[in-house]
């Protein structure tokens, strides 16, 4: 095989994991929203932002009533890109789970994420296109070309 075939095939193997890191963080951030039911007003009490290599990670923890007492909740999420931060002492609107505080919180940087992964993977997917069907045809055309004659 040629140098170039396998750089070709490294670049859309690459690009195809990308897009499946993506899917799978869009999947478990849909799948959070989905367990979050109740929403509350909460005040955001601490956010950590951080880059690390090429994704950024956001902690943030906010404080919240529910049924007469006082919760905390955190939600830690990560992307590809810097997504919205809260900043602490802002008022947010929270998604929660009832049955799993204080993990199952869903905050509007979780929703930036999501948005951003689900997009991502899309693209992702959308920018293998060109780089695969020259590839099929090339390959495909001495089957399909006797075919087409007939």
């Amino acid at each position: 095989m040629s140098e170039l075939f396998i750089g070709f095939i490294f670049i859309v193997g690459m690009m195809v994991a990308l897009s499946l890191i993506q899917f799978h963080q869009a999947r478990k951030l849909k799948a959070m929203k989905a367990r979050c039911t109740v929403s509350v007003p909460a005040e955001c009490t601490y956010v950590d932002v951080r880059r690390q290599n090429r994704h950024w990670s956001c902690n943030a923890r906010y404080s919240f009533e529910y049924m007469g007492q006082r919760c905390r909740g955190s939600n830690n999420v990560w992307g590809t890109k810097r997504f919205g931060t809260i900043k602490p002492g802002e008022k947010t609107e929270l998604l929660i789970n009832p049955d799993c505080l204080p993990d199952d919180v869903f905050d509007p940087i979780a929703e930036d994420a999501l948005h951003h992964a689900s997009v991502g993977a899309v693209l992702c997917l959308v920018g293998i296109i060109p780089l695969v069907m020259p590839i099929i045809f090339i390959y495909a055309a001495p089957y399909i070309m006797p075919l087409l004659s007939h």
